[in-house]
């Protein structure tokens, strides 16, 4: 299907971002704001939904310190979730726990059986 200008009604668009500041873009075509931070031979992208540059670089600040808190492992990918896992503390644990349905002898969120175990005094 043609448009007026004789184009495609689904034209590819052109993505095009320009540099602002040290991990700081600016999409072209909206204005908005993005982050692109590397850590461990990784690249993390994240839009930072604003078209405030002030705003954008608070954002970019926090964005920095909790990519810059991921644990890399030595192959430059992200540590396994069971390793995530040990660093919650009994207080966290408690919590999450509480918060799942519990079945029969494991607990059900989103269709994953998980067993835990109970303590008993």
């Amino acid at each position: 299907m043609e448009n007026a200008t004789g184009q495609g009604a689904k034209s590819a668009r052109k993505v095009v971002f320009h540099r602002v500041a040290e991990n700081l873009y600016r999409l072209e075509n909206t204005g908005g704001y993005y982050a692109l931070v590397k850590r461990g031979d990784k690249q993390f992208r994240r839009s930072l939904k604003t078209k405030d540059r002030k705003l954008a670089e608070r954002r970019l600040d926090e964005y920095r310190a909790q990519v810059g808190n991921l644990t890399i492992s030595e192959d430059g990918s992200p540590a396994p979730l069971s390793c995530a896992a040990l660093n919650f503390s009994p207080l966290n644990r408690k919590r999450i726990s509480n918060s799942l349905t519990h079945t029969g002898g494991g607990t059900k969120s989103a269709g994953i059986s998980v067993p835990i175990a109970h303590k008993t005094s």
